[in-house]
């Protein structure tokens, strides 16, 4: 059933009073909001940690992929507050890999908030709003489509159906931050059951962002729960975060696609961008 149909079918078959209250709460612009934390202090030049060199980086790589995501992990938690970028975005779902998708996103490290604005490629929704610890841990998103200004916000499990039919990731797994904890939690794992093959990629240039980057190509093995057989991931080389990611099944064929662009860090967002 498409997916949007079956947002219309929620709300047309809820139980009057139900349906009235979600219309009321739409009409007022709340959507039970939580108390959001203040956000943390932007960084300084005092807190900003040290860039390794290309050689250093290309070296963490070759020898300690362990260590090159813990430093990659603390450089981020040390230097960036918030980000805004284009993120692109394709995806396999099922047997059907489907058209890429560009989304303006924005993203708050603390309280942890999240929106994503589709400007191509929309499907259930054209805004999903997720924030940690509000709206007993929903996400909010706004239905696409002709009828959409008329419908209300909606509440969705942020890792539920909704979500899971159009998206390989839950909203909560957005971000570089969350990026560098699976991609560590990952080769941890293979590392210890000796399943991971890294390749040297050594220093490559983003293609679609002429921005110079590690890359990282690592190979793991089928039956054991990885997400892809074959990752290539781009590190970009001054700010140490996966700006493109691609994943290949073990046909050989592009499961996902990952792109970051146009980023820019400590912009100032503040908890009431994330409100619908």
């Amino acid at each position: 059933m498409n997916v949007l149909n079956r947002l219309l079918q929620i709300l047309q078959t809820q139980a009057p009073a139900a349906a009235l209250g979600l219309a009321a709460v739409a009409l007022v612009g709340c959507l039970g909001r939580g108390e959001p934390l203040p956000p943390g202090p932007a960084p300084t030049p005092e807190t900003v940690s040290k860039v390794p060199s290309e050689a250093e980086l290309v070296q963490l790589a070759r020898t300690d992929l362990i260590a090159l995501w813990e430093l990659s992990l603390k450089h981020y938690e040390q230097s960036y507050h918030d980000y805004t970028c284009l993120f692109v975005k394709q995806e396999r779902l099922g047997d059907t890999l489907g058209a890429a998708q560009t989304i303006r996103a924005s993203f708050l490290e603390r309280p942890g908030g999240v929106k994503l604005q589709w400007l191509t490629g929309a499907q259930a929704a054209d805004i999903i709003i997720y924030v940690a610890g509000s709206n007993d841990g929903q996400a909010l998103a706004h239905p696409t489509g002709p009828l959409g200004p008329l419908l209300p916000w909606l509440r969705v499990d942020p890792a539920g159906p909704l979500v899971l039919g159009t998206s390989r990731r839950p909203i909560s797994d957005f971000g570089f931050k969350r990026s560098l904890e699976i991609f560590l939690a990952t080769d941890r794992q293979a590392l210890a059951a000796g399943e991971l093959r890294l390749e040297d990629g050594g220093v490559q240039t983003v293609e679609e962002t002429g921005r110079p980057a590690l890359l990282l190509i690592r190979r793991l093995p089928p039956g054991k729960g990885y997400s892809a057989a074959l990752n290539r991931i781009w590190l970009d080389q001054q700010w140490l975060l996966p700006v493109k990611v691609e994943g290949y099944d073990w046909d050989g064929q592009l499961t996902f696609r990952y792109l970051f662009k146009d980023v820019h860090f400590n912009v100032g967002l503040k908890p009431d961008d994330f409100q619908p």
